[in-house]
């Protein structure tokens, strides 16, 4: 018999969409060897399914389910306490490594590449702004049809 439903597998500690099972028949769906710990599975319908990518089917999962993924944004610090990466990661739960050597994943929300992690709290590298060039550092713009398209000026620029 053909299948007609497919398989969810998600985190029940993140909600976050782990796998879809698609099984040659649906009594395959009941095996226990498609979890993991700390998973659980929904089954939907094989027309739900179709022409759904990741991103559709995680929010499918979310009305399913009452619950949005959380507390899985991770950022990979090096030793360095720089933030190289940030990825979706459950080290908890299925034991995600950090993805370099000598790096440490840290649960963090907004964290982004180049910020430094300082005892906990974020450091966000200052942005310069057009104030900078009061301190000597000018300002060349680069979007079509900006006033000084093309010219550089002398000195320190920010690209």
């Amino acid at each position: 018999m053909a299948a007609t439903r497919v398989g969810l597998v998600y985190s029940t500690t993140t909600w976050r969409l782990r796998a879809v099972v698609v099984p040659d028949d649906d009594a395959q769906l009941s095996d226990a060897r498609f979890l993991g710990l700390g998973e659980a599975m929904w089954s939907i319908s094989a027309a739900t399914y179709t022409g759904k990518d990741t991103a559709a089917l995680q929010l499918v999962l979310n009305v399913l389910t009452g619950h949005a993924p959380s507390g899985d944004r991770y950022a990979n610090v090096d030793s360095g306490n720089n933030v190289v990466s940030v990825h979706i990661a459950d080290p908890v739960g299925c034991g995600d490594p950090a993805p370099s050597v000598g790096a440490t994943l840290i649960p963090h929300a907004t964290a982004q590449p180049g910020d430094l992690l300082w005892g906990g709290k974020l450091i966000r590298p200052p942005t310069f702004s057009r104030a900078v060039a009061s301190r000597g550092a000018r300002h060349v713009p680069s979007a079509p049809g900006s006033r000084r398209q093309g010219k550089r000026p002398a000195g320190n620029t920010i690209p």
